[in-house]
């Protein structure tokens, strides 16, 4: 399976999107960070519905967009499992 960060629209956009000088991480509000890598993060998560639009990428510190996709599966999973344990009772 192709990753969908390899997809065409994402590529280009996240370039678009990263080409600011003087960008501001959308996640913790901070501008650069010394050693710190940027991305281009999707608002609504792609497993969440989120496409790879324009309107729905905003430039992220690596670590904040990780720390923050972590979190989000995390939250996936709980609502799955809850889901489950609602359906079983």
């Amino acid at each position: 399976m192709t990753s969908p960060y390899a997809h065409p629209e994402y590529q280009r956009n996240r370039k678009i999107i990263l080409a600011g000088t003087q960008l501001t991480c959308g996640i913790c509000g901070h501008g650069d960070i010394q050693g710190q890598k940027w991305t281009a993060d999707h608002i609504i998560p792609l497993m969440n519905g989120g496409d790879h639009s324009l309107s729905n990428l905003q430039p992220a510190h690596a670590l904040c967009n990780s720390r923050r996709g972590s979190l989000d599966q995390a939250r996936a999973n709980h609502q799955k499992i809850a889901g489950r344990n609602h359906a079983v009772n």
